[in-house]
């Protein structure tokens, strides 16, 4: 799942499926959408609180 992810990240989380998610004139996110994105799918799929999809994702 996680070279699945990384190889079609861009072509599974797109950014227009997410344009309306940030609010327009404010610049870009400071982490992609896709990243955002990829991080909740393997969240969810190794049941992790938020607390430790953060520290999975920094680490």
């Amino acid at each position: 799942m996680f070279a699945f992810l990384a190889a079609h990240r861009r072509e599974l989380f797109a950014d227009e499926l997410f344009a309306d998610l940030f609010a327009a004139g404010r610049g870009r996110p400071s982490v992609p959408v896709e990243v955002v994105a990829s991080v909740l799918v393997l969240q969810t799929l190794h049941g992790l609180s938020d607390r430790e999809a953060v520290e999975a994702l920094t680490f």
